[in-house]
């Protein structure tokens, strides 16, 4: 999951944020289906921290979650057109 998907995480923080660092990189396993990527992200002089949980899902199009300040956007694709779907939400 990590070399299909952190990639894409990793571009929205550069375009969010700009050019930035990696710092203190961990990881948290269920061992089966969840893992979450918590790093802080440093651009200029501040620093961003960021979770990147990853959910397996085996049928495709995978859906994708992105949030900001507890505020979520969940995008999804029509199986048979892929046609995009946005959600904005809340998190609990």
């Amino acid at each position: 999951m990590i070399p299909e998907s952190v990639p894409h995480a990793l571009s929205l923080l550069y375009c969010l944020l700009g050019v930035g660092e990696i710092e203190s990189l961990n990881f948290d396993s269920d061992g089966e289906k969840e893992m979450s990527n918590q790093i802080s992200y440093l651009f200029e002089t501040r620093a961003c921290d960021v979770i990147i949980k990853l959910i397996s899902q085996n049928l495709q199009p995978r859906d994708l979650s992105f949030g900001l300040n507890d505020k979520i956007v969940s995008r999804s694709l029509g199986s048979e057109d892929y046609e995009i779907y946005l959600i904005m939400g809340i998190r609990d």
